[in-house]
């Protein structure tokens, strides 16, 4: 169209009584298209007539599609030389094309498609009426009454009214994160009785349908509507549709997660026209090693012919972020700078991190003057916490909380040089990656100036991880060791600290989580083992006890272990273990010393406000000067490494075609926890926690022996399991919530259920989750035989208390042995 000649006649401002259609024939226009026609002309017109009109389209195959445009968009009115009619030109590049329709008559294929599709549609608006009464019930069944609360009242009459207003409401929503109830409200707008279950109306519905937190959550009727839409639509919520059906195969609404049915999907995207659907393909490219990897050139090369044609949003971003990934030379800047301030002038999902990135980069004075007010703008359009509703909006209002304090302490007068000088310090590290300015910034900051590094070095570390900077691994390391020098904490310490496991199977990767893939060689000597441990806090155990089998007692109160040597490998059992299992089980009088560990905070938040690392608790405390509480800690952080960053552990070297095989089969469950999809909740943060769940024993009845009671215990299974859930906290001082504990329709819950389902494969690539399991089994047997009524033999009971005082009489471990810092470290 745009080469026919043409007169512009005005440009002007959208209004809300503009309504304007698209005219195509899927040939040589397609539905996608920033030229379209009074929507007035076109319906007052037949199909004939339209053919009359636009002679060059195929008259017998012509659709029609509303245009979605809001107040304010700004548009360019054009009269044209050879149509009968004036045309209009949107000059706002993100436009969303609803409702498509045939106005040719349908072709038989069309028609059975429609027809078979006709029962669904018709169980699905009777669900609608069904729910719809549900909730209009409380309001005496009125949807007037129910619509007032929202100041709508009275409801529109028209079909036509109803969408305008539906349409409304969504912009609102998306500009303001506002309730889940005005999303339901506009499913109440939809009236199942008069209005035609259009593409805009599915859409909608499925969308309510499709809110994990709304009260009519019902996933497969979004999937019924989303396929549909993405089959027989060609326009963009067809396309919407497809890239929703990916999402829902790698989020877990669409059971049971699958990358390759999702890249199916989205390619389908794709093919419609979709940019975000190209974006999340690279993404399960590029994480998915099942699926290899598209690679760094072709992904831009297509992202650059995408851009060449029109700035959507998605591809933009990702655009920009790959470039900033690649460098810091001052034209990525430049040009990033200038993507991000494209974006944020729009209406997409990306104007607020786009507003983010430019915020934070005017603060620190990266790729623009140093600036507080963009900050300032940022800050104005996020929700406080008092209000918010979501855990989108929650998380929005924490940030601002955070951000809020670091701007009032950055505009005090007393502090806003100090402010200036580390963002100056952290600018010129950026661009220039000088090792000699890192090391200066280590040396000890006056305390006058510290609360400006730390959040300085904060914000640059954020900005580091969001826009991937190819130092970035370095900039996380070096700002975590900064943050710990002002606190005066050393860096060795606490790594000895979070790597302080005792046994170990596995090689340790830089990040500090175990190697995977072929496995240690055992120790030759127990002293060989012993200097390991010394030096570095963890030692490969010399063979030893492999398989604990059970226990017999003897007539002279003593107790015999059955076991199972280890072979070659390393021992799962030691010595000091029977004896600290021994102790918990019998030595104190009155009850059986039940061992725990929890993970707490530190109490020692840096003036940022956010934790470095927590602290091991182990009751009892001496029990983390032993190797089976040390176990009891690297699995329980082990298990949390697995449910969030399974895809960090890392992998060995191959070194035969059979461990090439292994790891594969390694790498493909990693990406299997990875891709683990659900719901959900709204938290501030999650947890894990190893537990066991059954130990399955022989039940032998004593035998009688000269009057003595004789047991025999035999561990038949050993059953591991994992409890995840979601951790709400409560600012009045009430006890924190959990949530959704071990709830598989949550994506917490499904991906330590995995977990759980997985032990064995887990205890066979990091032994010292068998080792755990072979603890579990010793020390419940022993716990068994003590409920049944046996007493040791006198000198043994001595025997076992004296321990238990030697150990109770340890020094306290020092503090700086008991941090845990999460996995995975920064790689050194």
């Amino acid at each position: 169209m745009t080469n026919q000649p043409n007169t512009l006649l005005r440009t002007f401002e959208a209004t809300k009584a503009d309504r304007f259609v698209r005219i195509y024939d899927k040939t040589k226009w397609k539905m996608n298209g920033f030229a379209v026609f009074p929507a007035e002309f076109i319906e007052s017109k037949s199909p004939t007539e339209l053919a009359e009109i636009f002679p060059q389209l195929d008259g017998s195959n012509l659709y029609s599609c509303d245009v979605v445009v809001y107040p304010g968009d700004q548009i360019q009115e054009y009269a044209h030389a050879n149509l009968p009619l004036k045309f209009f030109w949107l000059l706002n590049h993100y436009v969303t094309f609803v409702n498509e329709r045939k106005l040719s008559p349908l072709t038989p294929a069309e028609a059975a498609a429609l027809e078979a599709y006709k029962p669904v549609f018709d169980k699905i608006v009777a669900q609608v009426a069904e729910d719809q009464a549900a909730i209009a019930a409380p309001h005496d069944g009125s949807k007037e009454k129910y619509f007032s609360q929202f100041g709508f009242a009275p409801v529109p009459t028209s079909s036509e009214d109803r969408k305008a207003l539906a349409d409304e409401i969504a912009r609102h929503i998306f500009n303001t994160d506002d309730p889940d109830n005005l999303h339901e409200a506009i499913f109440m707008l939809f009236d199942p009785a008069s209005d035609r279950f259009d593409d805009s109306w599915m859409h909608a519905i499925a969308s309510v349908y499709d809110r994990e937190a709304g009260t009519l959550f019902k996933p497969e009727i979004p999937n019924q509507l989303y396929t549909y839409s993405a089959f027989e639509h060609e326009g963009w919520l067809g396309a919407c549709a497809a890239l929703y059906m990916g999402r829902r195969y790698l989020s877990g609404d669409a059971r049971p997660v699958n990358p390759e049915i999702a890249a199916k999907w989205l390619e389908i995207a794709v093919s419609k026209g979709h940019p975000a659907a190209k974006e999340l393909l690279w993404h399960i490219h590029s994480r998915d090693e099942r699926y290899g990897t598209s690679g760094e050139e072709a992904f831009t090369a297509e992202i650059n012919e995408l851009l060449a044609n029109e700035k959507a949003p998605p591809v933009l971003h990702q655009y920009t972020i790959n470039l900033l990934a690649r460098g810091a030379n001052p034209e990525a800047q430049q040009e990033a700078m200038a993507n991000f301030q494209y974006t944020a002038e729009g209406y997409s999902p990306y104007k607020l991190t786009s507003m983010w990135h430019l915020a934070v980069r005017a603060m620190l004075g990266i790729g623009t003057p140093q600036d507080l007010e963009p900050l300032r703008r940022y800050l104005t359009l996020l929700p406080d916490v008092d209000a918010a509703t979501s855990g989108t909006s929650t998380e929005l209002a924490n940030t601002k909380k955070e951000l809020t304090d670091i701007l009032n302490a950055a505009s005090t007068p007393a502090l806003a040089d100090a402010y200036k000088s580390a963002a100056a310090a952290i600018c010129q590290w950026y661009t220039q990656d000088s090792n000699e300015l890192l090391h200066s910034l280590k040396k000890k900051t006056p305390v006058s100036e510290q609360r400006p590094l730390r959040d300085i070095l904060w914000l640059a570390s954020n900005l580091a991880s969001a826009e991937g900077w190819d130092i970035g691994d370095a900039v996380s390391r070096s700002i975590g060791q900064l943050r710990l020098d002002q606190a005066g904490i050393s860096v060795k310490e606490l790594e000895y600290s979070a790597l302080l496991m005792g046994p170990r199977y596995n090689g340790i990767g830089s990040n500090g989580l175990p190697l995977l893939g072929p496995l240690e060689e055992p120790s030759p000597t127990l002293d060989h083992a012993m200097k390991q441990m010394a030096e570095t806090g963890s030692y490969v155990p010399a063979p030893g006890v492999g398989i604990y089998l059970g226990l017999e007692t003897t007539p002279d109160g003593q107790i015999r272990f059955n076991c199972a040597h280890s072979g070659n490998r390393p021992a799962l059992l030691s010595a000091e273990d029977f004896d600290i299992a021994m102790i918990l089980a019998f030595a104190d009088e009155k009850r059986i010393i039940w061992p725990s560990l929890s993970m707490e905070e530190t109490g020692m938040e840096l003036t940022d406000g956010h934790e470095v690392f927590r602290y091991k608790e182990f009751s009892p405390a001496w029990m983390g000067n032993t190797d089976f509480g040390r176990t009891m800690y690297i699995t329980d952080v082990l298990a949390g490494a697995l449910a969030w960053n399974a895809h960090k552990f890392p992998r060995a070297l191959a070194e035969n075609p059979d461990h090439v095989r292994h790891i594969d089969a390694i790498s493909s469950f990693l990406q299997d926890l990875v891709w683990t999809g659900g719901r959900h909740a709204k938290s501030t943060s999650k947890r894990v926690m190893m537990r066991t769940e059954h130990v399955q024993v022989d039940g032998q009845a004593p035998r009688i022996e000269n009057g003595t009671k004789l047991w025999n215990i035999n561990v038949q299974a050993v059953k591991m399991r994992v409890d995840g859930s979601y951790i709400l906290k409560r600012t009045s001082g009430e006890e924190n919530l959990l949530v959704a504990l071990n709830d598989a329709t949550y994506a917490h819950g499904a991906r330590v259920q995995k977990i759980t389902d997985n032990y064995d494969y887990i205890a066979g690539i990091m032994p010292i989750f068998e080792r755990a399991r072979q603890m579990m089994g010793l020390f419940y047997s022993l716990t068994e035989l003590r409920k049944a009524g046996f007493q040791p033999h006198p000198t043994l009971r001595d025997e076992l208390r004296k321990k238990l005082q030697l150990y109770a009489d340890l020094p306290k471990l020092p503090r700086n042995q008991l941090w845990a810092q999460p996995f995975p470290h920064p790689p050194r």
